[in-house]
C-alpha cells in the first residue's frame, strides 16, 4: 500500500508540477500571480508535497523528516506570504520556472522510470537551477520587502522585553 501511494504521489506531483510550466508561457510575467486558475494549481502543486512529510514521518521513503519539513514550510512561506506582497513582479515567474523544474526532477527521479536519465538530470541540473532559484527567491523577497509596510513588523522601545525590532535592519 505505502509503494502505491508514494509512486502515485510522485506521479501527480510531476504532473502538477508539469501542468505548471507549460502553462507559465500563456501568462503575462510580470502579473502571472494575479492569473488565479494558475495561481490555484501552483497551490494545489505546493500543498501536496505535505505528503512528502507523512510518508518521511512513516518511513515510506528515506528521505529525512526535519529536511523535507524546513523545505516544504519555506516554500509555503514563499508562496503564501511572499508572492502576494509582491505584486506585479517577473520575478515570481522566474521562482516558479526554476521550482517546476527542480520538482518535475526531483519527483520524476522518484517515480523509478528511466532512472539513468531522471538521475543524471536530478544530479547536475541542480548546478545550474540551484543559483537561478537563490538569485530569483532573493529578488522575490527583495521586491515583496520594498512593498511591505516597514513598522508592519517592527517592535517599538518601550516594551515588556525591553527589545527593538526593525525588519528592514535585519534584511540589509
Amino acid at each position: 500500500m505505502s509503494l502505491f501511494l508514494t509512486q502515485f504521489h510522485n506521479i501527480a506531483q510531476v504532473l502538477m508540477w508539469l501542468a505548471v510550466l507549460v502553462w507559465m508561457p500563456f501568462l503575462n510575467w510580470d502579473k502571472a500571480y494575479d492569473n488565479t486558475h494558475w495561481r490555484i494549481l501552483l497551490n494545489v502543486a505546493q500543498t501536496a508535497q505535505f505528503h512528502d512529510i507523512i510518508f518521511s514521518y512513516k518511513k515510506w521513503v528515506k528521505n529525512n523528516i526535519v529536511q523535507v519539513a524546513a523545505r516544504y514550510f519555506i516554500m509555503l512561506i514563499i508562496i503564501y506570504v511572499i508572492f502576494p506582497q509582491c505584486g506585479a513582479c517577473y520575478w515570481i515567474s522566474a521562482v516558479v520556472v526554476a521550482l517546476c523544474l527542480t520538482e518535475i526532477t526531483r519527483y520524476g527521479f522518484y517515480t523509478g522510470y528511466c532512472k539513468s536519465l531522471a538521475g543524471a538530470l536530478r544530479y547536475n541540473l541542480f548546478i545550474v537551477i540551484m543559483p537561478v532559484n537563490q538569485f530569483t527567491e532573493f529578488m522575490t523577497c527583495y521586491r515583496a520587502f520594498q512593498n511591505t509596510d516597514p513598522t508592519k513588523f517592527a517592535v517599538e522601545m518601550p516594551n515588556a522585553w525591553n527589545v527593538a525590532f526593525y525588519p528592514r535592519w535585519l534584511f540589509l
